[in-house]
């Protein structure tokens, strides 16, 4: 059994206090990256975070791609740049990404 291999990228985001009238607004222009080109998923949203959890972070962004060029390519598109100058850097406190190389068991779909 061949194993395929993607990159996944998952991006947390504090918000700002008193900025609960962007979210909204940030989330849409968020998930609208889904349409670029390199990406085989996107997603973004509220976390819920269970009891157990410190975590200071409110909302997440998690995508995937075929290679880390893709990521790469991804990262520095025009509309990507756009939506977090515009709408995330301005209403966030802290920003975390995390990427890694995932094996999957079962092939992407696109």
């Amino acid at each position: 059994m061949s194993t395929q291999k993607t990159i996944k990228q998952v991006v947390f985001f504090k918000l700002k206090p008193d900025t609960s009238s962007k979210i909204d607004s940030m989330i849409s222009n968020l998930r609208s990256l889904v349409s670029l080109p390199p990406i085989l998923h996107l997603t973004a949203g509220h976390i819920h975070p269970n009891r157990s959890s410190s975590c200071n972070f409110t909302h997440l962004l998690h995508s995937r791609y075929r290679t880390k060029e893709d990521l790469a390519a991804y990262s520095s598109h025009p509309s990507h740049l756009d939506a977090v100058n515009t709408s995330v850097l301005p209403i966030c406190d802290d920003i975390m990404a995390v990427d890694w190389i995932a094996d999957l068991h079962s092939p992407i779909v696109t």
